[in-house]
């Protein structure tokens, strides 16, 4: 029989990576310099300023990470920067359409002239006002209108007196009636009857009756002709207006003019503004004292607006190119809307009533959105894809797009889209987009991937100290002692699992900062100093516990039944890695094995059942796979066994208790007892290999706690990967129960080494003819394995 190798459990030193403030040369925080970049981002940032940069079609940036790593700020951050240099986009206004008014017009107006253009609109309606009304008692308009009624007045009055010579001769009158003319026959110039009239000669009233149809198509002409005359009489009237309101208007206009000689577009518009005013003087007529206030109010809204401008984008006060974050992207928000009013029962609109977005605010710089909110919104991912393919702002109302807006709307002249669009998310949402979404990659070229860590080492902990002021110093928080900012760098390794990284989660390092200033502020510290950091991070712990300790306490009152003393065949301790919002926690679990004779299969009780995740199923076919290959090599194996996670009512998924699964199962096939007060975690290959797994401090702790509250003696410890001691950053608590021998770590590469350490027998090796060494572990495993082959007649 070999004699055991003592596998020696790892050196507390090792269970945590110390941080030595005595290594900084700084007292505080307040010491250090500023920090001039951004930690750990050398990444993203060359790629967010190439996005930036650019000038392509499609290379706008999506910045990808996770929540809370920083990505809006620094994007912000570079964004301001490269905007500083660019210049400020031109105004936007809408402008009334003279020949198409369901189509406004857009006026691009270099930055500041919106505003201007909109005041002198403003300034010329309210001028004219008053100027125009002021025509109607002018008395050279009177004497001029007074000509023109006399000038018709007197054709009227000379074509009717010629007609009425004419039927007076012929013994016919004419006379007026509310209807109008009417022919009435006479002698000496009374009026006949009818009667009288049927009396008179045949030959006499044919000769009548002719003279009067005459007469009446005489007359007919006479009023076509007035007719005629009254129209010619409203053109010369309205010639004359519009001479005086010329000289109203005019000098009002061209004085306007002179300020936007340099913008073409402006001088066409105000030469449209002109001749609307001059062709409809008289909407700026006051409504007469009797008029209903509402009648008013319609007069004013309905043709005095379309001589005003909205300014749709102001850029007066901008400096250099936008940089706008829209936190609620919805359509209108992204594209704007245009708004209706209720006027006299109906829903009316016009151009002053339609608003800007965030593109059209955004245009000429960079737009920043939450890619999660943009999908969540009903339409705003297709219109924006569609605004940044059509290279083009259309503005709409999304209950027009829906077809619930029966009202007239308007169809506003779109403004040409020229900016960047960065979208933030997290890394799910960007590879889910890339596979579903065809255009995603077409239009969001340039992938900015933000990292969460750095590598730990004394260069980038200096710089990890200088990130914790500078997140101090926004916050308006008290600097940290070197001890503090040493804890902290412990913490932001433990954040990621890893001895040799630091987590640069800028939220979480940032809660944990306000938590600690909080602390030091009750003792009026000048600092935070090393404990404001660790009742900071107990206090996180305590806050999110309560699902933790209510499990825990169910182990202790044997509701939850786990051993954690003793030796026992076929059963062990395995460690569990639950994750509760952002508190994540270990647990044992007991694991135990069966086996009989029978046909060849190992039973995964949790697949049976379905409650086993296709990971997990797939370690334990790999468990399979490694007793096939390391016990029957030459002839086939009669065992049947069945392994399970006893009490677990849940879903059980991972690989991580592959190793646990064949320690049992091996436990229960040679019938030797395996100690109960050390579990064991890794994941196993088909050779028998460890590998390393997730969550190896939290597992750890969690069977650490549990032998704690259940009275903790020398021989209690756990099993992990020795891949896994990199990532180890345990409490200091555990650490110093490692120091005492009082709870030991065992970093293992093989089975075989788990074997040893919880049976207390050498595993064995086997040798050239095919045997393992006498009373080794595996010697009992092919002896039993034998036996069911006997059992089963298979035996060679």
């Amino acid at each position: 029989m070999s004699t055991i190798k003592p596998i020696k459990p790892l050196n507390y030193l090792l269970l945590r990576s110390k941080c030595d403030p005595n290594n900084f040369s700084f007292t505080s925080s307040a010491d250090i310099p500023d920090l001039e970049e951004f930690v750990g981002q050398s990444r993203a940032l060359d790629a967010a300023r190439f996005g930036i940069c650019i000038a392509r079609d499609g290379f706008n940036i999506f910045a990808l990470g996770p929540k809370g790593v920083g990505k809006l700020s620094i994007m912000q951050a570079l964004l301001k920067q490269q905007a500083q240099s660019m210049p400020s986009p031109h105004d936007a206004c809408y402008v009334h359409n003279f020949e198409k008014p369901n189509s406004p017009r857009l006026l691009l107006l270099p930055q500041g002239l919106g505003q201007k253009l909109s005041r002198d609109m403003s300034s010329l309606v309210e001028i004219l006002k008053t100027s125009i009304p002021a025509i109607f008692d002018m008395k050279e308009f009177a004497q001029r209108i007074k000509e023109i009624d006399e000038k018709t007045q007197k054709k009227e009055s000379s074509a009717l007196k010629k007609l009425e010579d004419a039927a007076q001769q012929q013994d016919v009158a004419i006379l007026r009636t509310a209807e109008g003319f009417v022919l009435a026959p006479t002698h000496n110039q009374e009026l006949i009857s009818e009667a009288d009239f049927q009396k008179l000669p045949k030959e006499e009233r044919e000769i009548r009756e002719k003279n009067m149809e005459e007469l009446r198509k005489q007359l007919t002409n006479y009023l076509n002709q007035i007719s005629a005359w009254n129209k010619e009489h409203r053109k010369e009237v309205k010639e004359a207006l519009k001479y005086f309101t010329m000289l109203q208007v005019g000098n009002s206009i061209d004085d306007i003019k002179k300020n936007y000689q340099h913008v073409p577009e402006v001088i066409t518009y105000l030469e449209q503004v002109q001749k609307a005013i001059l062709d409809n003087p008289t909407d700026f007529r006051k409504q007469t004292a009797g008029a209903a206030y509402l009648m008013a109010q319609e007069y004013e809204s309905s043709s005095l607006n379309r001589y005003k401008v909205n300014v749709f984008v102001d850029n007066s006060k901008q400096s250099g190119a936008p940089v706008v974050y829209e936190d609620n992207p919805s359509v209108s928000n992204l594209v704007g809307q245009i708004d209706h009013i209720s006027r006299l029962g109906a829903l009316t609109t016009d151009f002053s009533l339609i608003k800007s977005g965030a593109l059209q605010k955004a245009n000429g710089g960079f737009l920043v959105l939450d890619a999660y909110k943009v999908l969540t919104q009903p339409f705003a991912w297709s219109v924006l894809k569609r605004s940044l393919r059509a290279k083009k702002i259309v503005t709409e109302n999304i209950n027009q797009m829906l077809g619930f807006l029966g009202s007239v709307t308007l169809e506003p002249e779109p403004l040409a889209l020229q900016q960047k669009v960065i979208l933030l998310g997290d890394r799910r949402t960007y590879y889910m987009l890339c596979q579903l979404d065809p255009e995603f990659l077409e239009l969001f070229k340039v992938a900015a991937d933000f990292d969460e860590e750095i590598d730990r080492n004394p260069k980038n902990e200096f710089l990890f100290a200088q990130l914790l002021k500078k997140l101090s110093k926004k916050e308006n928080l008290k600097p940290l002692s070197k001890a503090a900012v040493a804890k902290m760098i412990e913490h932001g390794s433990r954040l990621k699992e890893d001895s040799q990284k630091i987590s640069t989660h800028a939220r979480k390092l940032s809660d944990l900062l306000h938590e600690a200033d909080h602390y030091a502020q009750l003792e009026q510290s000048q600092n935070i100093n090393e404990l404001h950091v660790n009742k900071a991070i107990a206090q996180q712990e305590i806050r999110a516990s309560r699902i933790k300790e209510k499990f825990f306490e169910s182990i202790h009152r044997g509701i939850f039944m786990i051993d954690t003393n003793g030796k026992k065949i076929g059963q062990l301790n395995g460690l569990s890695y639950v994750l509760v919002g952002e508190h994540a926690f270990g647990h044992p679990m007991k694991i135990t094995a069966r086996v009989s004779a029978g046909k060849s299969q190992v039973v995964d009780i949790e697949r049976e059942v379905k409650l086993g995740g296709p990971i997990h199923s797939k370690g334990v076919l790999i468990l399979t796979g490694y007793l096939n290959g390391k016990f029957s090599k030459t002839e086939p194996s009669s065992l049947s066994a069945s392994i399970v996670f006893e009490q677990s009512y849940g879903g059980v998924e991972g690989d991580s208790a592959t190793a646990a699964e064949a320690c049992a199962l091996l436990s229960a096939i040679a019938q030797i007892p395996l100690s109960q007060s050390i579990a064991i975690t890794g994941s196993m290959n088909q050779h028998g290999i460890i590998q390393p797994v997730g969550g190896i401090n939290e597992k750890i702790e969690g069977f650490f706690d549990v032998v704690q509250k259940n009275g903790s003696k020398k021989g209690h410890g756990v099993i992990i990967p020795k891949a896994n001691m990199d990532q180890l950053m345990l409490k200091e608590d555990v650490v110093k129960a490692a120091q005492k021998g009082l709870f030991n770590i065992y970093a293992i590469e093989t089975i075989d080494e788990a074997i040893e350490i919880l049976s207390g027998h050498p595993a064995g090796i086997i040798n050239n003819r095919g045997n393992y060494p006498k009373n080794s572990f595996y010697q009992q495993v092919a002896n039993a394995l034998k036996d069911f082959n006997k059992k089963r007649g298979c035996s060679s």
